[in-house]
């Protein structure tokens, strides 16, 4: 048995050793990260949002912990060649067990309660009220989740120590353990992995009892019937699946890890492979100039790790590849090529992966004399460090090459295998793109090495550097410039749409930074180079009169204007504005301006525009006059006018008035008029301004500048007239910590009526005149009046026939628009590809227009218009007599056998259906929430779906949003808000669905329909903005008196979802 003393001398160890208390300090700080930047949807319950954060445990702080610290607990005398020494130590093999396993446990197991500390320390702010409920099942999770992992990976590791005795075969089990994981996560659907889908659904459900951490069981609605029905079952049966699996491993293990043993105990195929890969040698490495690179390099390649870290790579990229690159969403699939195989890899999980692979690869390689034991040998020889340096930096970029070309590789397997179209010009670009950030990350590896002497410090600053250049973190700690990230550029994936268009232009500026700061940082590690040796080499004096030192000043000269530039660009164009400057800027804008709200104020009645693109340049000038009229029923004096969003600095003049006072930190100016303006009368406000858009910043909608693309949101540019509620602070939270009090606004369902308010506020009169390149066609609302050509310059003219909602907008695309009718009305679309007669967003568009116009209100304009997007902003929006839709899933893509319905046919029916709920009904109201625009344009899809396909494709459409609920709602059994006052996503989305779905059973479609009538004719008649609960209100009104407790079930009930819908007699299984 093991004695106290034993105990105590094991804790006083590791207590002592400064890998544990980091790895510790590492977990928390990584945690609080997380939980600040919570998975869990806004408006997600207290519990759902810990259990999200708390998955995050084990599949990535847990393997990384027991990667790193598995070797201080198995393998230190080994590491430390004092294995024979402690193997005549009397202590038996199961003892030796207990407590290395067991101290391990305890260790992983304590970090695991310190990230749980830290998320409900984070979430406590937001769920003030939860925090013990918190608490209880973080406990329970800790017990039935996280301490059976735990076991699992300290069960592994000392099976794969004892087997193998080396530390290396530590790392490469943890990191592989880490990536199969993730590759089974992204094949199942599991909602951790971003851009997982389910391919596999056997797989899915086998992993309800097999997953090693429960999260596929946590996560997954349970089948409503057979035999994985039960959640706990499910995780009691996986939980001791795999502790019968420690078991066994434990008892395989015959003998502790002994480092005189190792070779002799690999065998098999990785012998093989080992023997192979040392067998590589060219002709010219026997070249005496060469010998030392091809000794660094076989030094690597013979290393029995490295076939693992390539079968690791492959298992990481070829499943990713092969799961999905014909995915589009849900139900709907793309003709997959080269560029959708090598987006699924090639810009998320290459990256940090082959950081952390050239991380090791650099410790072997510029360690490899002290590995060895012969850095002092080496340090005799007159060669100099450059040669050294050299020498180790081309055999980084060598292993670099063969990484990426492996995955290259690994995509084309997949691409052969699933039978897509292989285009190996797309292969050169992609991987053309990413190898320069490859060979310089080698580079600073392969400098911090020879700077920093201590090895394990080295590793910890090459890993920090991986970190904060290729993961999230350096924002979320409030270091938000991007040069901040190490290595950073903006490049990212590029689309069908444009390429690389959107980014390619930051990413070259970047490089021209990263690469000089490289140079001199190899410069200066050349000059300052330890030399393999311990103790410290050349003095500072000394390395500044090296012809190195020089070089490396220059170097840092360039890269310092090079920076200069860039941080100029950004701040320019605002983009350096922290987040929690802009936070506490909108909280002093309500301190100082919210008295506003009561005063009377002017409204815009009428926006003319002149507006100068220049696509090319990244330049756009605005010139606008903006008609203010008073509505109110006295005279204003004073005006307050402010700054929107994306002014990067203008001119404003108000006619017959001067300036009182300006603000401007926050952007606002209060004006006096010289005459108090009389109810009635009007005033124009002119507005100039110039923005620019330099590239840095990887494009991003609303505001987009490119060649082929740009979108100018005119409607964030234009100054605001009064106090806008919309700048203000609506998280809770937040609120508190900026000193502001609640708000109190109440649900939709607590309302006065009848109801308050004015639409004409929102509603303007559009004259837009746009100028651009002659290749380019202009999109804006209202009717075309005119459109001419000349000295390369095209002009566009556009006007409203009346007024619409204040969000003016424009395009200008290089596509010539496809018109189409439907009724009286004229339909364009803007693609680079041309509409067939019966594409699904043509029919969608007609469809809808013709039912709403007809039923609910006539169509408030003349021309609906569609344009094709780049893949980088939404899925879908829509804009008063505009609509966008994401170029991939609203043009490339196609329904999946057995899908039931087209999504591109109902993505097009819905934000066609936006043209009425929201920019007709559901808008002029602050406490009106999400139900009068999208619950209603979900059920427009239905409607729309069900009158184009029939019964069978709507009801395909409403599982399809009931297994979407329940993947959204883990606690299904909980109560939830009214539906006209739900915030939550799935609540706007999937659950109205399912509720329009049961109310059409049983009231069919006229109730409803005859409601939105009698809305949209009192809005109209009364020029006041409609409410949710006249929606209800006039459903009951159209109903049996039998029926009325059935509308209030449906749209007024707090009641679990799953009880509304059974009450009613509406099952959708």
């Amino acid at each position: 048995m093991l004695n106290q003393l034993q105990w105590r001398n094991e804790w006083r160890l590791q207590s002592r050793n400064p890998l544990v208390w980091i790895a510790l300090a590492i977990t928390a700080g990584f945690s609080l990260v997380i939980a600040d930047g919570s998975p869990a949807d806004p408006g997600t319950p207290a519990v759902a949002a810990l259990l999200r954060t708390n998955l995050f445990i084990p599949a990535f702080i847990l393997p990384f912990l027991a990667g790193a610290l598995g070797p201080l607990y198995y393998l230190r005398e080994s590491d430390h060649g004092m294995a024979e020494l402690f193997g005549a130590y009397p202590i038996p093999l199961r003892q030796w067990l207990a407590m290395r396993l067991g101290n391990f446990s305890i260790v992983l197991v304590g970090a695991c309660l310190i990230a749980q500390f830290a998320f409900v320390v984070v979430l406590a702010g937001e769920h003030p009220g939860h925090v013990s409920s918190m608490m209880g099942h973080s406990a329970l999770w800790l017990l039935a989740l996280h301490l059976p992992s735990c076991l699992v990976w300290a069960s592994t590791l000392a099976w794969v120590a004892c087997r193998t005795g080396g530390s290396g075969f530590l790392y490469a089990a943890a990191a592989i353990g880490w990536i199969a994981y993730l590759a089974v996560a992204s094949l199942i659907g599991l909602p951790l992995i971003a851009g997982s889908e389910m391919v596999f659904p056997g797989l899915w459900q086998a992993m309800l009892v097999l997953d090693p951490y429960g999260a596929t069981t946590m996560t997954s609605a349970m089948p409503r019937s057979g035999f994985l029905q039960s959640r706990e079952v499910n995780l009691a049966l996986g939980r001791a699946v795999w502790l019968t699996i420690c078991l066994l491993m434990l008892r395989g293990i015959r003998d502790r890890p002994n480092q005189a043993e190792q070779d002799t105990k690999a065998s098999g195929p990785i012998v093989q492979a080992i023997k192979c890969i040392g067998k590589f040698r060219s002709r010219w490495f026997n070249h005496r100039e060469y010998s030392s690179f091809a000794l660094h390099l076989r030094y690597v390649l013979r290393d029995r790790i490295f076939v693992l870290m390539i079968a690791g790579w492959f298992a990481m990229i070829f499943p990713e590849a092969f799961a999905g690159p014909d995915y589009a969403e849900e139900l709907s699939r793309v003709l997959p090529d080269s560029r959708d195989a090598l987006n699924r890899v090639m810009w998320d999980v290459v990256p940090f992966a082959g950081a952390l692979l050239l991380l090791y690869v650099a410790d072997r390689a510029c360690r490899m004399y002290p590995a060895t034991r012969m850095h002092e040998l080496y340090a005799a020889t007159p060669h100099r460090p450059a040669r050294l340096m050299l020498v180790q930096i081309a055999s980084l970029w060598c292993i670099a090459a063969i990484f990426l070309a492996l995955a290259g590789t690994s995509v084309v397997i997949a691409q052969w295998l699933k039978g897509s179209a292989i285009q190996p010009i797309e292969f050169a670009r992609q991987l053309g793109f990413t190898l320069p950030v490859w060979l310089l990350m080698a580079a600073a590896f392969a400098a911090l090495h020879a700077l920093v002497r201590p090895r394990f410090v080295a590793n910890l600053a090459c890993l920090l550097l991986a970190v904060l250049g290729f993961t999230s973190l350096a924002p979320r700690l409030g270091l938000e410039h991007p040069l901040w990230r190490p290595l950073f550029t903006p490049l990212a994936e590029p689309d069908h749409y444009w390429g690389f268009e959107g980014s390619l232009s930051g990413h070259i500026q970047y490089l021209l930074f990263w690469l000089p700061a490289c140079l001199a940082v190899v410069c200066l590690a050349t000059a300052w180079h330890h030399r393999t040796l311990p103790m410290r080499q050349p003095s500072r004096r000394r390395v500044l009169r090296e012809p190195a030192g020089l070089l490396a000043a220059a170097f840092l000269g360039f890269a310092a204007w090079q920076g200069t530039l860039i941080d100029q660009k950004l701040r320019n164009e605002g983009l350096l504005v922290p987040s929690d400057v802009r936070i506490a800027q909108r909280a002093d804008y309500e301190r100082r301006y919210a008295a506003w709200l009561q005063r009377p104020q002017p409204e815009i009645e009428h926006i003319g525009a002149e507006i100068d693109v220049r696509q090319r340049e990244g330049r756009v000038s605005i010139r606008a006059r903006l008609r203010l009229i008073n509505r109110t029923a006295g005279p204003v004096s004073e005006i307050l006018v402010g700054r929107n969003p994306f002014d990067q600095g203008s001119t404003v003049r108000l006619a017959n008035a001067s300036i009182l006072r300006r603000d401007v930190v926050l952007g606002q100016t209060i004006y006096r008029m010289h005459l108090p303006l009389a109810p009635g009368d009007t005033v124009d406000l002119d507005f100039e301004t110039e923005l620019t858009q330099s590239g840095l910043e990887g494009a991003s909608f609303p505001f987009v500048l490119r060649p082929s693309f740009s979108s100018v949101p005119i409607h964030a540019i234009l100054p605001v007239v009064g106090f806008k509620r919309e700048l203000t602070l609506r998280d809770p939270v937040t609120r508190q910590q900026q000193g502001l009090a609640p708000l109190r606004l109440l649900p939709p369902s607590a309302l006065p009526s009848p109801p308050a308010g004015s639409l004409t506020r929102d509603l303007v009169r559009l004259d837009t005149i746009v100028m651009t390149d002659s290749q380019y066609h202009v999109v804006a609302q209202g009717d075309r009046v005119s459109s001419r050509q000349g000295k390369g310059r095209s002009t566009f003219h556009y006007r409203t026939a009346g007024p619409i909602r204040n969000l003016p907008v424009f395009y200008a695309v290089p596509w010539k628009p496809q018109v189409w009718t439907a009724g009286a009305l004229t339909i364009e679309t803007y693609s680079p590809e041309s509409l067939e007669d019966d594409d699904p967003n043509l029919l969608a568009m007609r469809d809808t227009l013709a039912w709403l116009g007809r039923d609910i209100a006539p169509y408030p304009g003349n021309a609906l218009r569609l344009v094709a997007i780049p893949d980088i902003g939404p899925s879908g929006y829509a804009y008063p007599q505009i609509m966008e839709i994401s170029h991939r899933l609203g043009f490339r893509a196609e329904p999946q056998p057995g899908a039931g319905f087209s999504q591109v046919y109902r993505r097009a029916a819905h934000e066609t259906a936006h043209q009425w709920f929201g920019h007709l009904l559901g808008h002029g109201v602050a406490e009106e929430r999400g139900f009068l625009v999208e619950s209603l344009a979900k059920y427009a899809e239905l409607v729309m779906i069900e009158r184009r396909y029939g019964k069978r494709a709507m009801e395909a459409l409403v599982r399809f949003e009931r297994d979407r609920y329940r993947k959204a709602r883990l606690e299904a059994d909980q109560p939830v808000a009214p539906l006209i006052d739900a915030e939550a996503s799935e609540d706007m989305y999937s659950r109205a669905t399912l509720v329009f779905a049961c109310a059409r059973s049983r009231f069919g479609d006229k109730p409803l329909i005859d409601a939105l009538k009698s809305m949209a004719d009192r809005s109209k008649a009364t020029r006041t903005p409609a409410r949710s609960i006249e929606f209800t209100s006039a459903i009951t009104a159209n109903v049996v008196p039998s029926m009325r407790k059935q509308v209030a079930a449906l749209f007024l009930s707090s009641n679990p979802l799953e009880d509304q819908l059974t009450g009613l007699g509406c099952v959708f299984d």
